[in-house]
């Protein structure tokens, strides 16, 4: 689920923020952080355009919330909400570097793994 911009210029000095799970598995509350509409405001006061979700099996919850919240999204900020994608290397941390005329340089959000107490 995508919420777009007004404005469908091409912004030369594009900035990415890629938030993921990392796997297949789901971490709600990352998730839920990428969705506070404060960070939105924060992110687009860095001079962030983009910011793109990767949140596993959690994307139907997470494109409700997205819904719901969608008269908050700052103006100039393209959310886009996702399960996965084949390479998310590939696909989406790359979008990450910066790149001469085309992109600042951007951020991923990652949590650290899962824990698993074993006695």
């Amino acid at each position: 689920f995508k919420i777009e911009p007004m404005t469908s210029d091409s912004n030369p000095t594009d900035r990415f923020c890629l938030v993921t799970v990392g796997a297949t598995v789901g971490f709600k509350k990352l998730t839920e952080a990428a969705l506070d509409p404060t960070f939105w405001k924060y992110l687009v006061s860095q001079g962030f355009t983009e910011l793109h979700v990767q949140c596993g099996p959690d994307v139907a919850w997470a494109s409700k919330e997205l819904i719901a919240r969608k008269g908050d999204a700052p103006r100039g900020l393209n959310i886009d909400i996702f399960d996965m994608r084949k390479n998310l290397m590939k696909e989406e941390m790359t979008l990450c570097k910066p790149q001469d005329g085309k992109r600042q340089l951007g951020l991923v959000i990652s949590h650290a793994g899962t824990f698993h107490r074993h006695c």
